[in-house]
């Protein structure tokens, strides 16, 4: 039994006429009805009446049909899943990340994607603000992005990656820098550096000042950890994530704020829409990979 057989008594069912039935499967009408006295010799039974004006199905034959159309069907989803199967194995990735998100150490994870999946290239995108990359990920010029804030971004949904906290840096001879942790009214007399191309974490800054009774003297706004390893040479107050902090700015004075400003990295998709098959099978790999990384040392 072969699949052009099932196919061309489905066609003669719908059809009722050899003819039609031949043009619908794009064969002769001498070859579609060998297929069908192959079919029933096969079977042993008569499958269709043939008469000068139309076909007819017996009853053995609608039977048939029914089990044949059950098989066309599964044999579509097989190939179905097979092609999806292959475009995951391969493709494009485009990642957008604000530069402040691009500081967290990604590598382990975008390295242990390329050894399961080598054959997936990934495009990183780095220095761009949030608005951008929604607009972006909405345009379709971005497939992911690393987004500090998901929620300031309802269109937007994704998998937390990290979550960290805001703290102060300084120099090591700065008046704050002995304290373990500080109040945000320690900031009041000091000029400030805040994160740039971040309105959500700038407004949550600015909202936790004024709950404190002052406003920020806010000196510069960037997200250049070498530029602000330059800057903390005076006496001003960064304000950046703890990672970013331990990672980069190792020679400075780190101090944990009193009541901190939480931060929530995300791994974010455009809302309502089928991502690529590479795209879903990055997606998948982070999840597992997140799994595994938070697990417990004597659990894994």
């Amino acid at each position: 039994m072969e699949f052009h057989q099932l196919k061309g008594l489905a066609a003669l069912a719908e059809a009722k006429s050899f003819t039609r039935a031949a043009q619908m499967t794009h064969v002769v009408q001498s070859t579609l009805s060998q297929q069908i006295r192959s079919l029933e010799e096969e079977l042993g039974m008569q499958l269709v009446t043939r008469t000068t004006r139309r076909v007819e199905l017996t009853a053995a034959g609608k039977t048939a049909v029914e089990y044949a159309k059950k098989l066309l069907k599964l044999r579509e989803e097989f190939i179905c899943e097979m092609r999806k199967e292959t475009e995951q194995q391969s493709g494009v990735i485009r990642i957008g990340a604000e530069q402040v998100v691009a500081n967290y150490d990604l590598v382990a994870l975008l390295e242990g994607f390329r050894t399961v999946h080598p054959d997936i290239e990934v495009i990183l995108r780095d220095t761009i603000s949030g608005r951008a990359l929604d607009t972006m990920i909405a345009q379709g010029d971005l497939d992911l992005c690393l987004i500090n804030d998901i929620e300031g971004y309802p269109q937007l949904s994704g998998i937390a990656l990290y979550h960290d906290e805001l703290v102060a840096v300084t120099n090591k001879n700065h008046l704050l820098a002995e304290k373990k942790k500080i109040d945000w009214t320690d900031l009041a007399d000091w000029q400030i550096i805040i994160p740039s191309s971040n309105e959500m974490l700038e407004k949550k800054i600015l909202q936790r000042c004024r709950l404190c009774g002052f406003e920020p003297m806010i000196a510069y706004r960037t997200s250049n950890l070498q530029i602000t390893a330059d800057l903390l040479r005076k006496d001003y107050v960064s304000l950046n994530s703890c990672y970013a902090a331990k990672t980069h700015l190792r020679s400075k004075a780190i101090i944990h704020m009193k009541n901190p400003i939480g931060r929530e990295i995300s791994l974010a998709h455009r809302s309502g829409k089928m991502p690529s098959a590479a795209t879903v099978t990055f997606l998948k790999y982070a999840e597992t990979y997140l799994e595994n990384d938070r697990q417990p040392e004597n659990e894994q």
